[in-house]
């Protein structure tokens, strides 16, 4: 450290996509990690993630790709975070429920999302053109058609029971 520096908090940014095979149910996620100090950008590159999970609903990828981010961001113990996410409708209802600081119902995919991000220092919920999220989109095309789909138990539940959002 040289005499005055002044230390910035660091952000982490995922950029995160989801694909759907309908023939084998599987859903796949990218995710692109990246982290800056600089507010408002993404910053350099750190991680790249690309998983297949079996059970999940077509209309819950993109969620379901938000919720791992988060997860990814706790294990890893980061504080501040921002999801970039292409489907528009899904970002905007996050983000308006988190800066309500609302958690309706912890038994859904959208419940887990909202508890999960009240457990860190800021989270940011933010759009991201498709045309910028291609290397997200490759990678989860990759773990449809390369990865031995998982099931996440803890989610497939909330689709056994309709509860969905």
């Amino acid at each position: 450290m040289h005499g005055n520096a002044i230390l910035r908090p660091v952000w982490h940014t995922f950029r995160v996509d989801a694909s759907f095979d309908q023939q084998r149910c599987i859903t796949g996620i990218g995710l692109i990690l990246r982290a800056t100090d600089k507010g408002g950008r993404d910053g350099a590159f750190v991680a790249r993630f690309s998983e297949a999970y079996i059970g999940l609903p077509i209309q819950a990828g993109e969620q379901f790709a938000v919720l791992r981010a988060l997860e990814i961001a706790s294990e890893r113990g980061y504080r501040l975070l921002r999801v970039r996410s292409d489907y528009n409708k899904m970002r905007i209802g996050l983000k308006e429920a988190y800066r309500a600081g609302v958690v309706q119902d912890e038994h859904s995919l959208r419940g887990m999302i909202l508890c999960l991000a009240q457990k860190f220092d800021q989270v940011k919920f933010a759009w991201i053109p498709r045309r910028r999220n291609q290397e997200a989109h490759s990678l989860a095309r990759k773990a449809v058609l390369q990865s031995a789909p998982v099931v996440r138990e803890d989610v497939q539940r909330f689709f056994d029971s309709g509860s969905i959002s």
